[in-house]
């Protein structure tokens, strides 16, 4: 913390403020780095203390415990290597759905199991719960896009459409040719019944 960073949050602050504020904060941090420094001391005391216990107990165990305490060792790494082989399995699913590691790596501990079926079940059901959203989204955002978009030139499909200047002229000319016909044929008939 600096007193810049003070002065951000309490524009306010006197200078003997931000002063005391910072011995305060260091004075803090210095003891929570002792105290770290001696926890892992202690954490280092108790590692030689567990290995020495270890050491102990492996001389005085007759071969019958010797022989447990390794199938023990053995059974637990081989439910580890289980484990990490279904998590590789979880993480090509998950990864071949399209997410990265960024996108499961808080969820992916939960998936995992020793049983294989039921990892990879809770996988694909979530890529696929993720996949049924992604489509309801797109859909939605195509369906607004769609409301919100202006009809094309020609208009909707199936809604009349305003005739032009030259469709209208050449309706009025083919009505004008129509009754000239008309008339030329009245014309022509009463000449020729007169006759």
């Amino acid at each position: 913390m600096t007193r810049e960073d003070i002065k951000k949050q309490f524009p306010d602050a006197t200078e003997e403020q931000i002063t005391a504020l910072l011995n305060l904060h260091g004075t803090e941090l210095q003891t929570a780095k002792n105290k770290l420094t001696t926890d892992q001391a202690e954490v280092e005391r108790l590692k030689e203390v567990e290995t020495q216990f270890i050491n102990l107990t492996a001389q005085n165990q007759t071969a019958e415990q010797k022989y447990q305490a390794a199938l023990d060792a053995a059974e637990l790494a081989k439910k580890d290597f289980v484990k990490k082989t279904n998590r590789l399995e979880v993480e090509k699913a998950l990864v071949t759905a399209g997410l990265s590691e960024e996108d499961y790596k808080d969820i992916i501990d939960g998936m995992v199991s020793e049983d294989a079926v039921t990892s990879l079940k809770l996988a694909t059901g979530f890529t696929k719960i993720l996949q049924s959203k992604k489509e309801a989204q797109e859909k939605a955002f195509k369906e607004d896009a769609l409301k919100n978009m202006p009809p094309p030139a020609g208009g909707a499909p199936g809604t009349p459409q305003p005739k032009t200047d030259g469709e209208k002229l050449v309706e009025s000319l083919a009505t004008e040719k129509a009754e000239t016909n008309k008339t030329a044929q009245s014309t022509l008939n009463y000449y020729t019944e007169v006759k």
